[in-house]
């Protein structure tokens, strides 16, 4: 992606760009990218100089995209103590139907980064949250199966759809706004 003068000048320095297989601190937190395809590259330069203009990277200990990664539970991707963590090879399950939001390295990043804006930046605490009958309902049909699993996965995943620019019905903002999702995903919406 070829980014814009004044996209450089709004972030107030030159767009880092990410090597695969090297180790970089490039963004204020070690990333380490275990030789990835050359689209998780093209992923990371496209979205993290948003994250970055938001400030959803403040706070980010580190990141890792490897087959190291020992997520467990069929999970793709992590988030732990300010840590992201998404098996390199995420890419097998890309185009797998779980969801109304397309399952990609790109949403699967952006999901991750979700949960540190509302767990670090919001706050939010409530991490095994119940949903009701009814935000069930609107999540498994307007979002995804696996947004009715709990508060905290609701947020990330409305919030990864609406950085994505999917277009939600007003039921499922509600949701995202009572379980105090970040607003900034709003900020760095992209055009469907």
């Amino acid at each position: 992606m070829t980014i814009t003068y004044s996209a450089k000048r709004a972030l107030g320095r030159a767009i880092p760009s990410i090597s695969p297989g090297v180790n970089t601190t490039k963004y204020g937190f070690p990333i380490q990218i275990d030789s990835p395809h050359e689209s998780w590259k093209k992923v990371l330069e496209d979205i993290m100089p948003k994250f970055q203009e938001v400030g959803w990277l403040d706070g980010m200990v580190s990141m890792k995209i490897s087959n190291d990664c020992v997520i467990g539970d069929d999970n793709i991707g992590n988030y732990t103590e300010r840590t992201i963590s998404i098996e390199h090879d995420a890419v097998h399950y890309e185009g797998v139907g779980y969801s109304v939001l397309e399952l990609s390295k790109k949403s699967i990043l952006i999901h991750e980064m979700v949960h540190h804006a509302h767990l670090h930046h919001v706050g939010f605490s409530n991490k095994d949250g119940t949903l009701t009958d009814e935000e069930e309902k609107h999540l498994s049909k307007y979002v995804s199966v696996y947004s009715t699993s709990n508060q905290i996965e609701a947020v990330a995943e409305i919030g990864a759809g609406i950085v994505m620019g999917y277009q939600f019905p007003d039921c499922v903002h509600d949701i995202y706004e009572k379980y105090d999702g970040p607003t900034k995903a709003y900020d760095i919406q992209q055009v469907r």
